[in-house]
């Protein structure tokens, strides 16, 4: 039956905590996907706004990437930013950096090539960089940049839903 306690999120991580901002969020959400057991995987989702704050959905994917059906499934209507990480092994180069996926699906191209709705994506890199790129906007000042590290402390102070 298990232990019941194991069930408990002492340190606040689990999906569905309210935070402050949306980059609160994604830096939650990679400490949370960085606790589980299989890092061999991507893991992902999307972040979006409730009430007065920012929470996000949770998927496990597979070992290059989180399913774009699956992500669709789970979109919450007022979604426009994905979450993901990227696993311990798999592609070198793309470990640490956006993959090309990553700029496709925020820029709005699919994998046929079509072009569709634009999104924000974050990305927590197995050695503990916290990204993200906008595909929603034209500014080149805003499309990409750093967050706090893993494992630093989102701000959930003073949030109500």
């Amino acid at each position: 039956m298990g232990n019941p306690l194991s069930y408990l999120d002492l340190l606040g991580l689990a999906p569905g905590d309210l935070f402050v901002s949306p980059d609160d969020v994604a830096v939650d959400a990679g400490n949370y996907s960085r606790a589980r057991q299989d890092q061999a995987i991507e893991y992902g989702g999307w972040v979006y706004k409730k009430g007065n704050c920012w929470t996000y959905t949770f998927l496990a994917g597979e070992a290059r990437r989180v399913p774009g059906d699956a992500l669709r499934k789970t979109q919450p209507t007022n979604a426009d930013l994905i979450w993901h990480t990227h696993p311990s092994g798999g592609n070198p180069y793309h470990k640490e950096n956006f993959s090309d996926g990553d700029f496709n699906t925020a820029d709005g191209i699919s994998e046929s090539g079509a072009v569709g709705k634009k999104y924000g994506v974050y990305l927590n890199t197995p050695g503990g960089n916290n990204m993200f790129y906008d595909g929603r906007t034209n500014d080149p000042s805003m499309k990409q940049r750093y967050l706090p590290s893993h494992g630093s402390t989102p701000n959930k102070c003073g949030c109500q839903p």
